[in-house]
């Protein structure tokens, strides 16, 4: 009997055991799977993150040639400069398009409104008030040496004419 008693108490622990043993890896499997899935929404997002932060250096790379460019455009009147920086144009464009494409937040949103004024205010009235600005310049410019050299000839035309006189 004491047997029986044994044998039946040694089952009913080994069910018990392989139901705990059941369930513990049941829950394992579930958390390893809730784990894989934040890891690879986590993986996404920096993905997205990593996107973000590379088009954003790039686009600032580009804004910072447009004014150094257009800087150096207004000193030195360089229109090979002025052309690069025109170049420029159509990937500003399109990296402030995607950033206004993709936002989702209100940061990203409002960062994408920022670059898009930027742009429109950039390119729909700094520059064509720069080349405008240089242009006039050019043209005084040029006035200024038409006038030294005709003021100069006259003058040394006059002096000539007031030398033979006297």
């Amino acid at each position: 009997m004491i047997n029986w008693i044994r044998r039946r108490i040694g089952r009913q622990l080994l069910a018990v055991l392989y139901v705990l043993l059941f369930l513990v890896s049941m829950t394992s499997f579930m958390v390893y799977g809730y784990m894989e899935n934040r890891i690879e929404s986590s993986r996404d997002n920096l993905e997205v993150i990593s996107e973000q932060n590379r088009r954003a250096d790039h686009l600032w790379d580009n804004w910072q040639n447009v004014q150094f460019g257009l800087r150096g455009f207004v000193i030195f009147g360089n229109q090979e400069r002025f052309d690069q920086i025109q170049e420029l144009r159509t990937e500003i464009k399109s990296e402030t398009d995607w950033f206004t494409r993709k936002a989702k937040t209100d940061e990203e949103e409002e960062f994408a409104a920022q670059m898009t004024n930027m742009y429109n205010l950039y390119y729909g009235a700094l520059f064509p008030l720069t080349q405008s600005y240089v242009n006039e310049k050019r043209r005084i410019k040029s006035m200024k040496i038409f006038y030294r050299v005709t003021v100069c000839s006259h003058y040394r035309l006059l002096n000539d004419w007031w030398n033979k006189v006297n």
